[in-house]
Protein backbone atom coordinates (compact mmCIF):
# COMPACT_ATOMS: atom_id res chain seq x y z
CA UNK A 1 0.00 0.00 0.00
CA UNK A 2 2.75 2.62 0.97
CA UNK A 3 4.35 1.51 -2.13
CA UNK A 4 2.04 2.40 -4.12
CA UNK A 5 1.48 5.43 -2.54
CA UNK A 6 4.61 6.54 -2.93
CA UNK A 7 4.46 5.61 -6.96
CA UNK A 8 1.58 7.31 -7.28
CA UNK A 9 2.84 10.89 -5.29
CA UNK A 10 6.17 10.87 -7.26
CA UNK A 11 3.77 10.69 -10.45
CA UNK A 12 2.04 13.91 -9.57
CA UNK A 13 5.77 15.69 -8.50
CA UNK A 14 6.80 14.90 -12.03
CA UNK A 15 3.62 15.93 -13.61
CA UNK A 16 3.55 19.44 -11.65
CA UNK A 17 7.14 20.26 -12.64
CA UNK A 18 6.51 18.78 -16.36
CA UNK A 19 3.35 21.67 -16.18
CA UNK A 20 5.35 24.22 -14.37
CA UNK A 21 8.89 24.13 -15.87
CA UNK A 22 9.90 25.97 -19.22
CA UNK A 23 9.58 23.30 -21.96
CA UNK A 24 12.49 23.30 -24.25
CA UNK A 25 11.43 24.50 -27.71
CA UNK A 26 13.03 22.82 -30.65
CA UNK A 27 14.50 25.47 -33.42
CA UNK A 28 11.73 26.27 -36.26
CA UNK A 29 12.62 24.44 -39.20
CA UNK A 30 11.72 26.12 -42.55
CA UNK A 31 9.02 24.65 -44.41
CA UNK A 32 8.90 23.38 -48.23
CA UNK A 33 5.59 22.22 -48.49
CA UNK A 34 1.49 23.41 -48.02
CA UNK A 35 -0.02 22.87 -44.92
CA UNK A 36 -3.21 24.39 -46.41
CA UNK A 37 -2.97 22.82 -50.11
CA UNK A 38 -0.47 21.34 -51.88
CA UNK A 39 1.34 24.40 -52.88
CA UNK A 40 0.52 26.57 -50.32
CA UNK A 41 1.52 27.13 -46.44
CA UNK A 42 0.04 29.79 -43.69
CA UNK A 43 1.36 30.14 -40.49
CA UNK A 44 -2.10 32.30 -39.70
CA UNK A 45 -5.15 32.67 -41.45
CA UNK A 46 -4.58 34.30 -44.83
CA UNK A 47 -6.03 33.45 -47.72
CA UNK A 48 -9.99 32.45 -48.06
CA UNK A 49 -10.87 28.90 -49.59
CA UNK A 50 -11.41 30.34 -53.11
CA UNK A 51 -8.43 32.00 -52.87
CA UNK A 52 -6.76 28.86 -52.20
CA UNK A 53 -8.99 27.14 -54.58
CA UNK A 54 -8.29 29.33 -57.14
CA UNK A 55 -4.12 29.00 -56.75
CA UNK A 56 -4.53 25.61 -56.78
CA UNK A 57 -6.19 25.40 -60.21
CA UNK A 58 -3.66 27.90 -61.39
CA UNK A 59 -1.03 25.10 -60.24
CA UNK A 60 -3.07 22.84 -61.94
CA UNK A 61 -2.93 24.21 -65.59
CA UNK A 62 1.18 25.09 -64.65
CA UNK A 63 1.89 21.65 -63.61
CA UNK A 64 0.61 20.34 -67.03
CA UNK A 65 2.43 22.35 -69.28
CA UNK A 66 5.09 21.42 -71.30
CA UNK A 67 7.75 22.40 -68.80
CA UNK A 68 5.74 21.67 -65.96
CA UNK A 69 6.06 24.55 -63.57
CA UNK A 70 4.95 25.00 -60.38
CA UNK A 71 4.23 27.95 -57.95
CA UNK A 72 4.87 27.21 -54.07
CA UNK A 73 3.63 30.10 -51.83
CA UNK A 74 4.27 30.66 -47.94
CA UNK A 75 3.06 33.44 -45.69
CA UNK A 76 5.19 33.22 -42.77
CA UNK A 77 6.61 35.17 -39.81
CA UNK A 78 10.08 35.72 -39.96
CA UNK A 79 10.32 33.28 -36.43
CA UNK A 80 9.51 30.99 -39.05
CA UNK A 81 12.11 31.65 -41.41
CA UNK A 82 14.50 28.61 -39.63
CA UNK A 83 17.44 28.86 -37.51
CA UNK A 84 19.66 29.05 -40.14
CA UNK A 85 18.31 32.30 -42.20
CA UNK A 86 19.42 35.82 -41.06
CA UNK A 87 17.85 38.58 -42.47
CA UNK A 88 20.46 40.74 -44.01
CA UNK A 89 21.57 44.41 -43.00
CA UNK A 90 20.13 46.11 -45.45
CA UNK A 91 16.77 43.52 -46.04
CA UNK A 92 14.29 45.81 -47.33
CA UNK A 93 16.98 46.97 -49.51
CA UNK A 94 17.62 43.57 -51.43
CA UNK A 95 16.78 42.48 -54.70
CA UNK A 96 12.41 41.74 -54.69
CA UNK A 97 13.12 38.61 -56.78
CA UNK A 98 15.82 35.78 -57.83
CA UNK A 99 17.83 36.93 -54.53
CA UNK A 100 19.53 33.93 -52.86
CA UNK A 101 19.79 35.88 -49.37
CA UNK A 102 15.96 36.81 -49.78
CA UNK A 103 13.84 34.44 -48.33
CA UNK A 104 11.91 32.91 -51.53
CA UNK A 105 15.56 32.25 -52.55
CA UNK A 106 16.69 30.79 -49.08
CA UNK A 107 13.33 28.31 -49.16
CA UNK A 108 14.03 27.44 -52.50
CA UNK A 109 17.47 26.48 -51.96
CA UNK A 110 15.96 24.27 -48.77
CA UNK A 111 13.75 23.23 -50.85
CA UNK A 112 16.25 21.62 -53.86
CA UNK A 113 18.46 20.59 -51.10
CA UNK A 114 15.63 18.40 -49.56
CA UNK A 115 14.16 17.20 -52.68
CA UNK A 116 18.03 15.86 -54.03
CA UNK A 117 18.70 13.58 -51.04
CA UNK A 118 16.85 10.45 -51.05
CA UNK A 119 14.76 8.88 -48.09
CA UNK A 120 18.36 7.97 -46.12
CA UNK A 121 19.64 11.52 -46.72
CA UNK A 122 22.02 10.66 -49.66
CA UNK A 123 22.66 12.69 -51.92
CA UNK A 124 20.54 11.81 -55.70
CA UNK A 125 23.53 14.35 -57.54
CA UNK A 126 23.61 17.36 -59.17
CA UNK A 127 21.21 16.47 -62.26
CA UNK A 128 18.68 15.58 -59.05
CA UNK A 129 19.00 19.19 -58.17
CA UNK A 130 19.11 20.67 -61.69
CA UNK A 131 15.53 19.39 -62.36
CA UNK A 132 14.19 20.27 -58.69
CA UNK A 133 15.43 23.56 -59.70
CA UNK A 134 13.96 24.21 -63.09
CA UNK A 135 10.33 24.14 -62.45
CA UNK A 136 10.29 24.95 -58.27
CA UNK A 137 9.10 28.77 -58.26
CA UNK A 138 8.98 29.74 -54.41
CA UNK A 139 7.01 33.21 -53.92
CA UNK A 140 6.93 34.21 -49.96
CA UNK A 141 5.29 37.09 -47.92
CA UNK A 142 6.35 37.81 -44.05
CA UNK A 143 3.16 40.68 -43.21
CA UNK A 144 5.17 41.89 -40.58
CA UNK A 145 7.85 43.23 -42.65
CA UNK A 146 5.59 44.06 -45.82
CA UNK A 147 7.54 41.87 -48.23
CA UNK A 148 7.17 40.31 -50.95
CA UNK A 149 9.78 38.19 -52.32
CA UNK A 150 10.21 35.77 -55.28
CA UNK A 151 12.25 33.02 -56.33
CA UNK A 152 11.94 31.68 -60.33
CA UNK A 153 13.02 28.70 -61.19
CA UNK A 154 16.31 28.50 -63.54
CA UNK A 155 13.77 27.88 -66.52
CA UNK A 156 12.05 30.90 -66.85
CA UNK A 157 14.34 32.83 -64.14
CA UNK A 158 15.74 34.84 -67.17
CA UNK A 159 12.50 36.80 -67.64
CA UNK A 160 12.92 38.68 -64.63
CA UNK A 161 14.15 42.01 -64.20
CA UNK A 162 13.40 45.45 -62.37
CA UNK A 163 10.40 46.49 -65.38
CA UNK A 164 8.96 43.05 -65.63
CA UNK A 165 8.47 42.62 -61.70
CA UNK A 166 7.53 46.32 -61.10
CA UNK A 167 4.67 45.67 -63.82
CA UNK A 168 3.94 42.47 -62.13
CA UNK A 169 3.21 44.33 -58.44
CA UNK A 170 1.60 47.62 -60.15
CA UNK A 171 -1.11 48.91 -58.46
CA UNK A 172 -1.39 45.83 -55.81
CA UNK A 173 1.98 46.17 -53.95
CA UNK A 174 0.10 48.75 -51.98
CA UNK A 175 -2.23 46.69 -50.46
CA UNK A 176 0.52 44.67 -48.84
CA UNK A 177 1.03 47.76 -46.07
CA UNK A 178 -3.19 47.32 -45.23
CA UNK A 179 -4.95 45.26 -43.12
CA UNK A 180 -4.56 41.39 -43.41
CA UNK A 181 -7.25 41.02 -46.20
CA UNK A 182 -6.10 43.25 -47.74
CA UNK A 183 -2.48 41.79 -47.85
CA UNK A 184 -4.01 38.76 -48.66
CA UNK A 185 -5.80 40.41 -52.18
CA UNK A 186 -2.66 42.10 -53.20
CA UNK A 187 -0.36 38.87 -52.54
CA UNK A 188 -3.65 36.75 -54.33
CA UNK A 189 -3.35 39.41 -57.64
CA UNK A 190 -0.18 39.51 -57.99
CA UNK A 191 0.59 35.60 -57.63
CA UNK A 192 -2.42 35.51 -60.36
CA UNK A 193 -0.13 37.73 -62.61
CA UNK A 194 3.19 35.60 -62.03
CA UNK A 195 1.42 32.40 -62.65
CA UNK A 196 -0.28 33.23 -66.14
CA UNK A 197 3.23 34.90 -66.86
CA UNK A 198 5.10 31.46 -65.74
CA UNK A 199 2.16 29.58 -68.01
CA UNK A 200 3.73 31.62 -71.25
CA UNK A 201 7.36 30.52 -70.15
CA UNK A 202 6.37 27.21 -69.68
CA UNK A 203 5.21 26.60 -72.81
CA UNK A 204 8.47 27.46 -74.16
CA UNK A 205 10.88 24.41 -75.62
CA UNK A 206 14.58 26.50 -74.55
CA UNK A 207 15.05 28.66 -71.00
CA UNK A 208 14.43 31.91 -71.48
CA UNK A 209 17.91 34.19 -71.99
CA UNK A 210 19.05 36.08 -69.15
CA UNK A 211 18.35 39.10 -70.65
CA UNK A 212 16.97 40.90 -73.57
CA UNK A 213 19.05 42.42 -76.23
CA UNK A 214 17.86 45.53 -76.50
CA UNK A 215 18.32 45.78 -72.13
CA UNK A 216 21.68 44.72 -72.72
CA UNK A 217 22.69 46.88 -75.06
CA UNK A 218 20.85 50.02 -73.15
CA UNK A 219 23.19 48.81 -69.93
CA UNK A 220 26.13 48.88 -72.12
CA UNK A 221 25.63 52.07 -73.53
CA UNK A 222 24.87 53.52 -69.97
CA UNK A 223 27.97 52.12 -68.43
CA UNK A 224 30.22 53.24 -71.70
CA UNK A 225 28.72 56.75 -71.45
CA UNK A 226 29.52 56.95 -67.30
CA UNK A 227 32.61 55.92 -67.56
CA UNK A 228 33.43 58.63 -70.44
CA UNK A 229 31.27 61.84 -69.31
CA UNK A 230 34.51 63.00 -66.89
CA UNK A 231 36.89 62.52 -70.47
CA UNK A 232 34.19 64.30 -72.33
CA UNK A 233 33.92 67.52 -70.00
CA UNK A 234 38.05 67.67 -69.72
CA UNK A 235 37.70 67.86 -73.45
CA UNK A 236 35.27 69.98 -73.75
CA UNK A 237 36.76 72.99 -71.21
CA UNK A 238 39.84 72.57 -72.92
CA UNK A 239 38.40 72.73 -76.71
CA UNK A 240 35.61 75.72 -75.94
CA UNK A 241 36.94 77.14 -72.59
CA UNK A 242 38.82 79.76 -73.87
CA UNK A 243 36.75 80.72 -76.83
CA UNK A 244 34.99 84.12 -76.45
CA UNK A 245 31.06 83.64 -76.54
CA UNK A 246 31.04 87.60 -77.36
CA UNK A 247 28.79 88.25 -74.84
CA UNK A 248 29.99 90.80 -72.44
CA UNK A 249 30.43 89.34 -68.65
CA UNK A 250 29.38 92.33 -66.36
CA UNK A 251 30.31 90.36 -63.36
CA UNK A 252 33.77 90.26 -64.92
CA UNK A 253 36.56 92.96 -66.42
CA UNK A 254 38.54 90.72 -68.58
CA UNK A 255 35.05 89.34 -69.82
CA UNK A 256 34.20 92.76 -70.65
CA UNK A 257 37.39 93.34 -71.90
CA UNK A 258 37.68 90.12 -74.04
CA UNK A 259 34.33 89.42 -75.56
CA UNK A 260 34.07 93.33 -77.01
CA UNK A 261 37.79 93.44 -77.98
CA UNK A 262 37.77 89.99 -80.03
CA UNK A 263 35.27 91.59 -81.70
CA UNK A 264 35.84 95.22 -82.40
CA UNK A 265 33.71 97.05 -80.80
CA UNK A 266 36.03 98.13 -77.41
CA UNK A 267 37.08 100.73 -79.81
CA UNK A 268 34.17 102.46 -81.01
CA UNK A 269 32.81 101.86 -77.27
CA UNK A 270 35.44 103.89 -75.80
CA UNK A 271 34.66 106.77 -78.22
CA UNK A 272 31.21 106.12 -76.53
CA UNK A 273 32.07 106.36 -73.05
CA UNK A 274 34.18 109.48 -73.73
CA UNK A 275 32.11 111.27 -75.24
CA UNK A 276 29.27 110.82 -72.86
CA UNK A 277 31.84 111.91 -70.08
CA UNK A 278 32.59 115.30 -71.70
CA UNK A 279 28.90 115.94 -71.64
CA UNK A 280 27.91 119.03 -69.76
CA UNK A 281 25.97 118.32 -66.61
Amino acid sequence: MKSALKLWLSFLVLLTSWCILPQMTHAQKVPTHGNVSPHIYQDRDFFSQDQIDSLEKQNDELANSKQHQITKIFILSPNKMGADFKFPAKYMDINDFNDPENPAGYIQETIIAKKSTDSSGGYKGLRAAQAVRKYENVLVFIPEKNSLTFAASSFTSGRYDQLNWKKLTFGHKRQLNNSSSSQAKGVFKIATRINKQQLKLSQRNKPVKNKRPWIIFLEKFAIALLATSPLMIIWVVLRFGDRSTGIPDFGSDMGWYGGWSEREYYDEMRDIHDDWHDDPY
